[in-house]
């Protein structure tokens, strides 16, 4: 076969009606047309028009929300401030425990408390400090003692109590007094419930004298003397509280005495021991393990407890609470056991001093040498105290208000 021939490329250019190439459409890369330059233009001005508008855009908005922020701030970043608690120029110095005459260091012969001025210590160039200020109650007295130190040989200033008769005041005077560091500020009162004492004030210092006044409810013997307990030195003032004879001298039982049966008890003022509801007034009981109530024609939150005071006999134990105030009204209470633990609950309370800031307290009687009696839990909430407490057993109670103290009484027979 023969093989078809192709044509030369010199063949291919003279053939008739070959493509020419028309230069015409042919653009160089480096040499754009006017067209194309005005379109370019018109893009990257387009772009740097967004960019523009995006940006004021986004100050707008952040302008926006700052400005909503200024108005309106946001609450959930504010803190809370926590509520710091307050400790009354009271509850600095005064203790709460009553205490038996016979613990006093120091203690005074009745006849001692007069009421005329008085003076101790000697007067020297000796420097003194007021350590510290305190309030203790005793059975039969109040004793307010100053903590000093001194720079010299004379262990307390010279002192001077002047008693005011129209103001039923004792002014306390201390010489020498270079710095006073008791809790009871400068022009401080500190209102003592439940005592013959109704105030204390530290007046301004004037010059290197320091002064309290001590402002009584009503006219009471009084001595001023220094006690010493071990490095201690205290210049001491014990006021005569206004205290009638003691409990036993009014119980309702004679001391000793065994509970009444039915056929031997008297009928007289009958206390219940049953666990039904006296309805009426009923202040006092008989020993038993039954619920005991104390009821009373009181209404409101008008009552106080001020202090208390236990005694821990061979045969009873005694628990006294002292209420504020002279008398009427007394707190509705009930008493009851629950297993080996003694609850009182008592009612129509405007305070309680014992309890903390908290409204909790705690005495621990096992560790002062009670028997059978371990310790009282107490809280204060609502106007209602509750105490409960721990024994090692069941024992025969009594409640029962003691009118002439004006007490709450609680007695636990071993």
């Amino acid at each position: 076969m023969m093989q078809e021939e192709r044509a030369t490329l010199t063949q291919r250019r003279a053939m008739t009606g070959s493509a020419k190439l028309d230069r015409s459409k042919l653009r160089g890369l480096g040499n754009p047309e006017p067209e194309e330059k005005g379109s370019a233009a018109k893009v990257v001005i387009g772009v740097l028009i967004i960019i523009v508008l995006a940006a004021g855009a986004w100050l707008a908005l952040d302008r926006f929300v700052l400005n909503n922020d200024a108005q309106e701030p946001v609450s959930q970043v504010t803190p809370t401030p926590t509520a710091v608690p307050t400790v009354s120029p009271t509850d600095k110095i005064l203790s709460r425990q009553i205490l038996a005459d016979t613990d006093a260091v120091g203690l005074q012969a009745d006849s001692k408390f007069i009421v005329a001025d008085q003076a101790i210590g000697e007067a020297s160039e000796d420097a003194f400090t007021i350590e510290s200020l305190a309030l203790q109650p005793y059975e039969t007295f109040m004793r307010v003692e100053w903590l000093l130190t001194s720079d010299g040989d004379n262990k307390i200033p010279e002192t001077v109590a002047v008693y005011d008769k129209e103001t039923t005041t004792i002014t306390v005077t201390f010489n020498n007094v270079l710095e006073d560091k008791s809790d009871l500020g400068y022009n401080e009162t500190a209102v003592i419930p439940a005592s013959i004492v109704d105030s204390i004030r530290h007046d301004a210092q004037t010059g290197t004298d320091e002064t309290y006044v001590v402002t009584l409810k009503d006219e009471s013997g009084f001595v001023l003397h220094s006690v010493t307990e071990g490095l201690d030195n205290k210049v001491v003032l014990d006021i005569k509280e206004k205290v009638e004879d003691d409990e036993e001298d009014v119980d309702p039982t004679p001391t000793g005495s065994v509970t009444p049966t039915p056929s031997t008890a008297a009928t007289s003022t009958p206390a219940p021991t049953q666990a039904a509801k006296p309805t009426g007034v009923n202040l006092s009981n008989e020993f038993s393990k039954n619920i005991q109530y104390i009821t009373t024609n009181t209404v409101g939150n008008s009552v106080g407890i001020a202090g208390y005071l236990f005694k821990d006999e061979p045969a009873v134990f005694k628990y006294y609470l002292r209420l504020a105030g002279s008398g009427d009204p007394y707190p509705n209470t009930v008493a009851s056991y629950n297993g080996n633990k003694l609850t009182l609950e008592i009612s129509n309370l405007a305070y309680d001093a014992l309890p903390d800031g908290s409204g909790k307290g705690m005495t621990d009687f096992a560790s002062k040498g009670v028997r059978d009696i371990t310790k009282v839990d107490i809280t204060f909430a609502a106007n209602k105290s509750t105490y409960v407490f721990d024994l090692t057993r069941q024992l025969d109670y009594r409640i029962y208000i003691d009118e002439a103290n004006n007490r709450l009484n609680l007695e636990i027979k071993r």
